[in-house]
C-alpha cells in the first residue's frame, strides 16, 4: 500500500514488523529471500533490521491478521502456491508519504493477482505538480470506489476508513470497512 513495493519479501523492514508484532514462523524464509536472492542493496538494509535471536519453533503467524492500530487486515486460506489472499488497508487518509488509498484492497487467487495497488512511484513527480494532482497518489489509482471524480482529492483529507466489523472464527472470516467519510 502507498509507498510499498510490489514484492513483500523484498522489504527488509519486515524483520522489524515481525519483531514488533511478535510474529513467528517465517523469519528464516524471509531471511533467505533478503540475504541470498535479493537485489543489490536489499541485503545491506536487511542487516539493519534482522534480529539474530533464534525463533522458537512455535509458529504464530496465522492465516488472518488484523492490525487495529493501523487498520490493516491480511487474510489467506493457507501458505502455499495458489493460495487465496486478501489484503485490506483502511485507516486514516493522510500520513507522511501517504496516498489516498484508505479502503483499498488487493486480491490474489490461483497464482494470479486479480486486484492490486500500484504502490511506489517516482518521487521526482511530486516536485513538478501539486501533491494530489499526481494520479498515483489519488484514490482513482487504488481499488477505491470514486463517484464523479474531479480535480479535488476525492477524499475528505484527514478522514478515516474504519473497520466496523471484523470476525475471525475457524469457519468464517469477515471484514467490513466503512469508507463513507
Amino acid at each position: 500500500f502507498a509507498d510499498s513495493k510490489m514484492s513483500l519479501l523484498d522489504i527488509a523492514g519486515m524483520f522489524w514488523l515481525f519483531d514488533h508484532f511478535d510474529r513467528r514462523g517465517l523469519k528464516e524464509s524471509l531471511a533467505a529471500k533478503n540475504f541470498k536472492d535479493s537485489a543489490p542493496g536489499v541485503a545491506a538494509e536487511a542487516i539493519l533490521w534482522y534480529n539474530t535471536k533464534a525463533e522458537s519453533s512455535e509458529v504464530n503467524i496465522g492465516t488472518v491478521v488484523h492490525y487495529p492500530e493501523e487498520e490493516i487486515i491480511a487474510m489467506r486460506d493457507a501458505y502455499r502456491d495458489g493460495q487465496i489472499f486478501v489484503g485490506i488497508k483502511a485507516g486514516k487518509t493522510v500520513y507522511a508519504h501517504s496516498h489516498l488509498d484508505a479502503g483499498s484492497f488487493i486480491f490474489d487467487a490461483k497464482g494470479k493477482r486479480w486486484a492490486f495497488d500500484f504502490g511506489q512511484d517516482n518521487y521526482n513527480l511530486y516536485y513538478k505538480y501539486n501533491h494530489w494532482d499526481v494520479f498515483r497518489l489519488r484514490a482513482e489509482s487504488h481499488n477505491n470506489l470514486v463517484i464523479n471524480p474531479d480535480k479535488t482529492p476525492g477524499y475528505v483529507l484527514g478522514s478515516e476508513a474504519k473497520v466496523v466489523e471484523f470476525i475471525d472464527t475457524p469457519d468464517r472470516v469477515k471484514a467490513v470497512i466503512n469508507t463513507s467519510d
